[in-house]
């Protein structure tokens, strides 16, 4: 038997086959594969598949169904400076916005915010998040953490018909440096390397780009800056130096250097290392659209270009940034 709902406001159909049917049993279908909105109209039909009724179906209109979203975002995509020494008393203030409902039939909706540091739930920041806090920028105050790069996560739940849903979490990359205080110790001049952000994923010829940033403590607090090194597979590909800012990330383009399949990467400074993995997907049919419009090192282009032309001329190609390129050999 074949279950099909049809949103009635755009044509999306979504269709489950279910087997063994037995008599007076509950069946379910996930309808959030549908883009569903607010007070739509869906059909749902009921074809049977058996040889006794092959073909026949029935159908139920459900009128007025109301969605529920909910979820977490980052508020921008700001540089997240360091915590240094007790500035701001160690807090580090963080900017979120809780997606919500907005319409009347949801209005009493609660999200419950959940905040999660170095992957373990710290009930402290456990709070409750209505109306007025959807949609709009929210503020948290992290306390201080200790010496390093830690990952504060923030995510939210809420209970929908007796349902417990939970959103997808979001990521911070924070670092506490410990300069300056009176319980500094030795592991305390341990660099600190952390994170803006990345695609996980990309498809070959895409641009790819890190956000990153690296605060020596030896070299801070001597006022020199931090000697980076840069790495794929464990093949070092740079070695430079970087002084901390509170302005903005560093970045670095892999755009590159990836190659299809799993890439390592690694930024190290002195003793410590960050590694992240980017995984580059090849789609042949859109090979040639994203070179076209990926910033290649070398772009030769037939614009301008003729069959006229003499041999000698032909086989020399040129292209906007002065590089030059004669092709020889080749069956024109």
């Amino acid at each position: 038997m074949t279950f099909t709902i049809l949103n009635n406001e755009n044509g999306v159909e979504d269709k489950h086959t279910v087997s063994n049917i037995r008599k007076n049993s509950k069946y379910s279908f996930d309808m959030s594969v549908l883009p569903l909105s607010n007070d739509i109209s869906l059909t749902v039909t009921i074809t049977a598949m058996n040889s006794f009724m092959p073909g026949q179906s029935r159908s139920w209109v459900f009128n007025g169904i109301s969605t529920v979203s909910i979820g977490v975002k980052k508020a921008n995509n700001n540089f997240v400076s360091a915590v240094i020494g007790n500035n701001n008393g160690g807090e580090k203030v963080l900017e979120y916005i809780p997606v919500g409902p907005t319409d009347e039939k949801n209005r009493n909706l609660v999200e419950t915010l959940h905040v999660y540091i170095d992957g373990e739930e710290d009930l402290s920041y456990k709070k409750d998040l209505r109306r007025g806090n959807f949609n709009t920028t929210n503020t948290i105050n992290i306390a201080k953490q200790t010496h390093g790069s830690h990952t504060i996560s923030l995510a939210v739940s809420a209970t929908v018909n007796n349902v417990s849903i939970m959103s997808d979490p979001i990521d911070f990359d924070v670092a506490w440096a410990n300069i300056g205080n009176e319980d500094a110790t030795l592991d305390d001049d341990a660099p600190i390397i952390w994170i803006g952000g990345y695609d996980e994923t990309v498809i070959n010829y895409e641009n790819s780009y890190v956000r990153y940033m690296v605060l020596d403590p030896i070299a801070y607090k001597q006022g020199l800056p931090a000697t980076i090194q840069l790495y794929k597979d464990g093949v070092m590909l740079n070695e430079f130096t970087l002084n901390y800012s509170t302005e903005g990330w560093a970045e670095w383009d892999i755009s590159a250097i990836y190659s299809v399949g799993t890439n390592l990467f690694s930024i190290a400074c002195r003793s410590a290392k960050k590694d992240f993995i980017i995984n580059v997907t090849e789609e042949g049919s859109r090979e040639l659209g994203l070179a076209k419009d990926s910033s290649l090192i070398l772009n030769y282009t037939t614009a301008g270009r003729s069959n006229l032309e003499l041999k000698s001329a032909r086989s020399v190609w040129k292209d906007s940034k002065g590089s030059q390129a004669t092709l020889t050999g080749f069956n024109w």
